[in-house]
C-alpha cells in the first residue's frame, strides 16, 4: 500500500489482503531468511546481525520483481552490500521504535510496525527507483 501511496494512486478494501497473491513464496523466503538467522546467531551473533540485516530488501525483490526466495535473497544482499552502515543504522532505529512500541502496553506496536514497513519500503525505493 505504501507503494499505491507514493504512486499517487487510492487504497481500496481490496488492497489489504493483496498479500495473500504472493503467500507461498513469502513463507518460503521468511523460512530462509529464518534459517539463516539463526544459523548466523548460532554461529557467532554478529554474521545472524549480518544476514538479518542484508536481507532487509529480499521480501519487496519477490513482491515487485517477482523473483524466487533464493533470488531475492541474493539481490538483498547485493543492495544492501553497498550501503550496510546506513541500512544497519535504519535498522537500528526501526527496531529501538518498535521495542517503543511494545513498552507501550503492546498497543503501539500497532503503528510503530506499520510504520517500519514504510521506512523500508521508502530505503528499497530511494535505493532501487521503483516509483519511476
Amino acid at each position: 500500500m505504501a507503494h499505491q501511496v507514493n504512486c499517487g494512486r487510492r487504497i481500496e478494501l481490496s488492497d489489504y489482503f493483496k498479500g495473500f497473491e504472493k503467500l507461498g513464496l513469502l513463507i518460503k523466503l521468511n523460512l530462509l531468511i529464518f534459517g539463516m538467522v539463526m544459523l548466523g546467531l548460532v554461529m557467532l551473533i554478529v554474521p545472524g546481525i549480518y544476514f538479518s540485516v542484508s536481507y532487509v530488501f529480499a521480501h519487496f525483490f519477490v513482491w515487485f520483481f517477482d523473483m524466487e526466495p533464493t533470488e531475492a535473497l541474493r539481490f538483498s544482499r547485493k543492495t544492501v552490500s553497498g550501503n550496510f552502515g546506513q541500512i544497519f543504522l535504519l535498522y537500528l532505529v526501526m527496531a529501538g521504535i518498535n521495542f517503543l512500541g511494545v513498552l507501550a502496553f503492546g498497543v503501539g506496536i500497532l503503528i510503530s510496525m506499520p510504520l517500519s514497513f514504510c521506512v523500508a519500503y521508502a530505503a528499497f525505493d530511494d535505493i532501487i527507483g521503483i516509483s519511476n
